[in-house]
């Protein structure tokens, strides 16, 4: 799907503030979508989304999880639930009644999955859609899992294989060993939940992958389906395991095409 040209939006409520950045109003939007960003990501991954959502009646809303960005003073989550929890305190009265969905991407996959079940258990209606992309399901780990477990080497060996950090970055010993602190923690916060218990949910999951992606092969995506009473679409994208812009704005077309569906 194409995108429709951007209009002008007026800037988002200054109360979902710190969580949410670069949010917009949409007058008369029909669904809210929680854009959740990779390890070590922030917000700014999404800065293009509100805007470029906006024509199909989606206000979108890039979380800011702590501890990166404006929001580096404070400590990084190391506890899912917790966060989740907190997430929808804040967010939650904002969300009724149900006409939301959630995006992920990496790590933040599992976080928008984990948003998902802590909604329902919290008796929220579930998203209208769960989108994730580049990420495994709980049970197909990767096998080198888990990775905030890795020794040092072997730590910035894989996070140079997933290809988010600039190389610059690497050329920098202060500047990379900041970056891995958070990137691993971040994965902490994923790989040491609890799922025990979790409900199945009853919304569509849409999954996706880079074609190239060593570390999120394509053929571990259908087990996605383990999670949801749904149906289960898969989408393979060209390159590996960050989309490149192209298939970023494929992706929102994506989005907007599967939230437009009847159903």
């Amino acid at each position: 799907m194409s995108e429709r040209p951007r209009h002008d939006v007026r800037t988002g409520p200054a109360e979902l503030a710190p969580w949410v950045r670069f949010a917009r109003t949409v007058p008369g939007a029909e669904t809210r979508l929680l854009c959740f960003h990779h390890a070590g990501g922030a917000a700014d991954t999404y800065r293009d989304w509100p805007a470029a959502l906006a024509p199909y009646g989606i206000e979108v809303w890039p979380i800011q999880l702590p501890g990166r960005g404006p929001r580096f003073s404070e400590p990084v989550p190391d506890d899912l639930d917790a966060l989740t929890t907190t997430l929808w305190d804040v967010l939650g009265d904002r969300l009724q009644p149900g006409r939301y969905a959630l995006y992920g991407l990496s790590a933040g996959a599992a976080v928008a999955y984990a948003f998902a079940v802590r909604g329902v258990l919290a008796g929220y209606p579930p998203p209208l859609g769960l989108f994730l992309v580049g990420q495994r399901p709980a049970g197909r780990p990767d096998p080198d899992h888990p990775l905030h477990l890795l020794a040092p080497d072997d730590f910035q060996r894989k996070v140079r294989s997933f290809g988010g950090l600039p190389d610059e970055v690497f050329a920098h010993p202060d500047l990379l060993d900041l970056a891995l602190q958070v990137i691993r923690a971040d994965l902490r916060l994923i790989e040491t939940c609890d799922r025990t218990g979790w409900p199945l949910l009853d919304c569509p999951v849409t999954v996706a992958a880079g074609e190239t992606d060593a570390n999120v092969p394509l053929d571990v995506l259908p087990a996605w389906q383990e999670i949801t009473r749904r149906p289960v679409t898969t989408v393979a994208l060209p390159g590996g395991h960050f989309p490149p812009p192209a298939t970023v704005r494929r992706l929102r077309g994506v989005v907007a095409g599967a939230l437009a569906a009847p159903g």
